[in-house]
């Protein structure tokens, strides 16, 4: 649905491409540093915190998606 929906988007020529592409550059970035970030943050003290913290924000998200 997404593949469809992004081609009917570029063909209806409804795509901002400045934000667009600022916007992949970060998800690209983000995708390299995150799961590094979090291996050496599971390792630390931190780390016992960061799935309750996780698992918080999620149940947040899920209920502004309901409400």
């Amino acid at each position: 649905m997404s593949a469809i929906g992004t081609v009917f988007h570029i063909v209806g020529s409804q795509v901002d491409w400045n934000a667009g592409i600022s916007l992949m550059v970060g998800a690209l970035i983000g995708a390299a540093i995150g799961p590094r970030l979090l291996t050496r943050l599971t390792k630390s003290k931190v780390g016992k915190y960061i799935k309750p913290v996780i698992a918080f924000f999620l149940v947040l998200l899920g209920f502004k998606t309901l409400f």
